[in-house]
């Protein structure tokens, strides 16, 4: 079921928001009266349509989004009552999928909150590969980087100034927390955390 964190500093206004995607989409809605306290959780969330207004006291919509940018879990949509050219430059540029401004129609907040979960449902494969890799240690990782260059154990192991064994070892142990039961299944996991073109784009080899 897709979640939706809203975050608004108006009570009423969140609320009616909570009522209507829970009614329309059948979403499961948390609503939050500042950017301040959704930062402040985002460690612990899962993946989530955010729908945020731009004009709150601290840190505004524009700056919520410039925080979380990057982060695949969110994907979102800004709410303003002044949408000018540089509240919408700036939302856009901050990674706002759509920028509505209020009052706005019914249906077009609902498509728009549509469109955003699509988005986050394609990137939920790039999600999971990326928390997979997350819980590598840092030789685990170089093991994993070593791989990606086409590198044999040998040569990753005199890279590393360590032994072969201890490389198997690393390479073991990264391979069962990425699932793998063989080289093309890593490669698989580091292709869809978005690794293997950012190796490309260095110019190295990728086995």
């Amino acid at each position: 079921m897709t979640e939706i964190h809203i975050v608004d500093d108006h009570p009423a206004l969140a609320d009616s928001l909570a009522q209507l995607v829970a009614r329309r989409l059948g979403w499961t809605p948390t609503v939050w009266s500042s950017a301040q306290a959704f930062l402040a959780a985002t460690a612990t969330l899962r993946s989530a349509v955010v729908l945020a207004d731009h004009h709150m006291p601290g840190t505004s919509g524009v700056a919520l989004l410039e925080a979380l940018a990057g982060d695949a879990r969110f994907v979102s949509v800004l709410m303003t009552g002044t949408a000018d050219v540089a509240v919408a430059v700036a939302a856009f540029r901050a990674g706002a999928m759509h920028l509505i401004e209020k009052p706005c129609e019914t249906e077009e907040l609902i498509s728009s909150l549509e469109a955003a979960a699509a988005r986050l449902d394609a990137a939920a494969p790039r999600i999971a590969a990326q928390r997979r890799i997350a819980r590598l240690s840092p030789r685990e990782r170089d093991v994993l980087d070593g791989m990606l260059r086409g590198q044999a154990n040998k040569v990753i192991a005199m890279d590393l100034g360590i032994s072969q064994r201890t490389i198997e070892v690393y390479r073991a142990a990264m391979m069962g927390k990425l699932g793998a039961a063989s080289v093309a299944e890593v490669l698989q996991c580091a292709c869809a955390a978005g690794m293997v073109p950012e190796v490309e784009r260095r110019g190295e080899m990728v086995a």
